[in-house]
């Protein structure tokens, strides 16, 4: 019976060969260890990069994505046969992300070769920071309606018992509406999650456009400064009733504000948002 090798060993034609591990969920990542070849060929791996992010590296469609998770390392001299190479990464410079890809960039377009790769870290707690955080709204449709509605933490009472729905509610005449929440300090947003009205009308959130950042937006007199803040989601079309929309950052965004502006025909729209 022919022997096998215990080691990960990319296709022969394949001239800018990767490897990508999904972590299962997001993680602040310490260090990576890359473990070389033991028997031969420790010449393959050249001028490598690893990247940490929350883009999902998993087939040759996503080939083209790669790049759009942060580079923490690039192999700048050779590791030999057997060789272990240990990426410090630094915590002024964190690495988030759920997924960690290593890819080849072999002068002669030779095959990759890894004995194992080890990955370190911490998992990021999941907490709500947008619970009860101060919001903002450019408009509201009656007192009852207002932005505190949509960081109350319920995602899934639809009356109030005054009657009222446990909702935030634009104005009728609001044709750029928006919602912007103060966190209270910068954070490092992981995910953002937007909980679609439960009844009805889920199609009037439209085009809506997700941006984080250090710009406050608190009045209408700052409607134009949300563009200051970075775009992290745009959503193509209309929502649906009930729908939940997780949004996990392509990169690692950092911000104080939170801010989500509907882009539909009728202005009006109505929310719930969790981070």
């Amino acid at each position: 019976m022919a022997a096998t090798y215990a080691i990960f060993h990319a296709g022969d034609t394949d001239t800018r060969p990767w490897l990508s591990i999904d972590l299962g969920a997001v993680y602040n990542i310490s260090s990576i260890v890359i473990y070389n070849r033991l028997d031969c060929c420790g010449d393959r791996l050249e001028g490598a990069e690893v990247r940490v992010g929350n883009v999902s590296i998993k087939s040759t469609a996503d080939t083209g994505k790669i790049p759009q998770n942060p580079l923490v390392w690039k192999q700048d001299s050779p590791i030999d046969t057997g060789g272990i190479y240990t990426i410090i990464i630094p915590s002024s410079s964190p690495a988030i992300g759920r997924w960690v890809t290593l890819q080849n960039f072999n002068s002669k377009g030779e095959q990759l070769n890894l004995q194992e790769v080890a990955v370190y870290g911490l998992l990021i707690p999941q907490q709500d920071l947008a619970l009860d955080k101060p919001a903002y709204s450019s408009s509201q449709l009656y007192d009852k309606y207002g932005p505190e509605n949509a960081v109350d933490g319920d995602s899934t009472t639809v009356i109030k018992p005054d009657g009222s729905y446990a909702i935030f509610h634009s104005a009728d005449n609001d044709t750029k509406p928006w919602l912007s929440i103060d966190l209270g300090s910068p954070f490092n947003i992981s995910k953002v999650v937007l909980h679609n009205r439960l009844d009805c009308c889920g199609e009037r959130l439209k085009n809506a456009e997700v941006r984080v950042g250090n710009t406050s937006i608190t009045t209408t007199a700052d409607t134009n400064k949300i563009s200051q803040n970075k775009l992290i989601w745009k959503l193509d079309g209309s929502g649906e009733t009930g729908e939940v929309y997780t949004i996990v950052p392509n990169s690692t965004v950092i911000g104080r504000w939170v801010t989500l502006q509907n882009f539909s025909p009728t202005g009006k729209f109505q929310i719930r948002i969790t981070l």
